[in-house]
């Protein structure tokens, strides 16, 4: 048996290439060291432990998955916190420029206010100081209510009110 296992190897050395035919010589060489078979228990023995390091790089392998998925996770959190970070970012920057832009209009309308405010106290006194002068001149709508009638005196007051006139009594005119 042992010649045929050599020439065997021999002939595979010349068809295959050299690795195969050493392997083989390995094998055939372990498993001839021991003239009787292999029994039972080594080779539950042998499929014991393959089963074992089949399992164990299975396991391997496993793990090296988790981890990888778990890296994928950490990664997905991570990404997850910069874009709710930048989502936050845009919304107090949008919230500050309304605050900024609601402060400048109320401040607009506390200048509108205060010109207005100016505006009529002007009025107020050319009406005091003038409207004696102008009392049968004055237009239309230069004395806008009682609260400006209250300005003058009794007599201006009682000069100024409207009086109902008859435009065909020719003493009206």
């Amino acid at each position: 048996r042992k010649r045929k296992n050599k020439t065997d190897c021999v002939k595979r050395l010349n068809e295959s290439g050299r690795s195969e035919c050493v392997l083989n010589f390995k094998k055939w060489n372990g498993s001839n060291s021991r003239s009787r078979p292999p029994s039972d228990k080594q080779k539950e023995k042998k499929t014991t432990s393959l089963d074992s390091r089949c399992w164990l790089s299975f396991a391997e392998d496993d793990k090296i998955e988790q981890m990888n998925a778990q890296k994928r996770r950490m990664k997905q959190l991570e990404h997850r916190r910069a874009v709710e970070a930048l989502i936050d970012d845009r919304r107090k920057q949008f919230e500050a420029e309304k605050a900024a832009e609601m402060e400048e209009m109320e401040q607009e309308k506390q200048r509108q206010a205060m010109r207005q405010q100016i505006i009529e106290e002007e009025r107020q006194r050319l009406l005091r100081d003038h409207a004696q002068k102008l009392l049968g001149f004055m237009p239309k709508g230069v004395l806008r209510d009682s609260q400006d009638l209250a300005l003058f005196d009794e007599e201006f007051q009682t000069n100024f009110q409207p009086r109902q006139v008859d435009f065909f009594d020719e003493r009206n005119w």
